[in-house]
């Protein structure tokens, strides 16, 4: 939910679509519990269910302004993705399902420490599947007003238009 997620690249825009393919995602399942976290800086999380409207609708009005904090934390998110599939170990024992976090994101992890809680996350045999949502073409980010009207684009200290594209070398 950073706010390069509003780019246009894809159509209609990153955020709507990243939300079209995970309802399609969620509407394929059978029983499988799922959790969300919705992340920019910081994360917000939903804790796992079956109810799967219900965790729809988690994500449904969410918008890059009501993260706290901008940016592409990928650590902090799958560090909050690691957490919540923890948190039911202990009353699974060994009948553990598998456990699975399928990472969305549009671009480059803005604090560097995706790779470590991937291995962290791997360390304790959760899987972890990555979907690049966005293109290469690197399209400036469009600022909004309170009404949803573009005025511009993001810009950087220099007054350059901030541009996010995808790091696909990570991502894999």
């Amino acid at each position: 939910f950073s706010k390069s997620m509003l780019a246009r690249d894809i159509y209609p825009t990153r955020l709507d679509r990243a939300k079209a393919e995970l309802a399609r995602f969620i509407d394929k399942l059978k029983g499988d519990r799922v959790g969300l976290v919705a992340f920019a800086g910081e994360t917000m999380s939903y804790p796992l269910t079956v109810d799967y409207e219900a965790a729809k609708l988690f994500w449904r009005d969410l918008t890059p302004d009501d993260m706290p904090v901008g940016g592409t934390d990928l650590g902090r998110a799958l560090g909050a993705a690691t957490q919540l599939l923890k948190d039911v170990r202990a009353r699974e024992g060994k009948k553990r399902p598998a456990q699975v976090i399928l990472l969305m994101t549009d671009g480059e992890d803005t604090e560097g420490q995706g790779i470590a809680a991937a291995k962290r996350a791997a360390a304790l045999g959760i899987k972890i599947y990555t979907l690049g949502i966005g293109s290469n073409e690197k399209p400036p980010v469009p600022r909004y007003d309170e009404e949803g009207k573009q005025h511009g684009y993001v810009s950087d200290e220099n007054g350059e238009p901030v541009r996010v594209g995808l790091d696909t070398a990570s991502l894999k």
